[in-house]
């Protein structure tokens, strides 16, 4: 949200950005206070109620110094836009992206797998101090994407991501409009969302690729309510819905239904477990690991058709002959 926000303000102020430079220079000259100072610099911004007075953009924070930079562009801002970066916190949030991709290495070397890898997507360096929360142990480190992107090698993030070195990105305030990757199957959100930056950061995984359609997308949500979710998309489709919200108790009422049918036998569940994760199995011992619930089911089946069968037959003479009680209790 932050950044998007920022982009468009910038946008709005491009026509005036050069009489609000010059202007500066003169008002400078005059020795008056900060709020005289933004009277006299509105009237650069063709009726727009702030203004920027920084020579930078987002463009041209540099590859080094970004978060110093960052910040003198903000304090560039007019005092009303200000406050509004001000509340958002910067900061805060590429803190966090930089703990969830510490944590997420960890937990990976931990498990030894050696097929995932994650890469993080913030737009400054990050230092952290002892005034941060949980900062024991990041201390005297400075923490930026190319520090911690070791499998980048020179590469673009775009390109890079979209190559078999990475599987999971990790972003907190880039890439959520504008990033085009059609393998995108499943999201992860930790942050509100609302408005047009909801609908944007949701649609990067409404790209088609082969084979997206039969596993389908998904997104885990911890943070934003259905409902606002659901809003956020209406004024861009009348018929917006929620479709299948989760409620994980749904699934243990689903176990313990299929349990109660019999039609399989838990013993046969572990086995078919290692016969499909256990990549040294051979296929073919699937089928037969489920040919006894398939059996099961079928005579189940079967059985159904039969009784159904009689019971039409039942109502059929019943109606024929006229017998109320034989029909009632059909």
């Amino acid at each position: 949200m932050p950044f998007t926000l920022l982009r468009r303000l910038e946008c709005v102020l491009q026509d005036s950005k050069e009489a609000v430079l010059a202007e500066k220079i003169n008002v400078q000259k005059m020795n008056v206070p900060e709020d005289a100072q933004e009277k006299l610099l509105l009237r650069a911004t063709n009726g727009l109620p702030f203004f920027n007075t920084s020579k930078m953009d987002l463009s041209t924070l540099g590859e080094t110094g970004i978060k110093a930079n960052l910040e003198n562009y903000i304090q560039g801002f007019s005092k009303d836009a200000r406050e509004i970066f001000e509340y958002f916190n910067f900061a805060e949030f590429i803190g966090e992206a930089v703990r969830y991709k510490l944590s997420f290495d960890r937990y990976i070397g931990e498990k030894r797998y050696t097929r995932i890898c994650a890469m993080i997507a913030i737009s400054s360096e990050v230092e952290f101090t002892d005034k941060d929360p949980n900062a024991a142990g990041l201390l005297g480190e400075k923490f930026s994407e190319s520090t911690m992107n070791t499998g980048l090698k020179g590469r673009d993030m775009r390109k890079a991501f979209d190559s078999e070195d990475y599987q999971v990105m990790i972003a907190a305030d880039k890439f959520q409009t504008a990033f085009d990757q059609p393998k995108l199957c499943a999201m992860y959100v930790d942050k509100k969302l609302g408005g047009v930056e909801c609908v944007q950061t949701l649609s990067r995984l409404n790209r088609t690729y082969p084979g997206k359609a039969e596993t389908d997308t998904f997104v885990l949500d911890f943070f934003n309510e259905p409902e606002d979710i659901r809003s956020a998309f209406q004024p861009y489709y009348q018929t917006a819905e929620l479709a299948d919200v989760s409620n994980p108790n749904l699934i243990f009422d689903l176990f313990d239904k299929l349990r109660a049918t019999g039609i399989f036998l838990w013993q046969e569940v572990e086995h078919f477990c290692v016969a499909f994760f256990v990549k040294s199995k051979s296929n073919a011992a699937i089928p037969n690991i489920c040919k006894p619930a398939v059996e099961r089911w079928q005579h189940r089946y079967q059985s159904a058709l039969h009784e159904l069968t009689v019971a039409k037959d039942l109502f059929a003479r019943a109606q024929q002959t006229g017998d109320a009680m034989l029909t009632a209790n059909d």
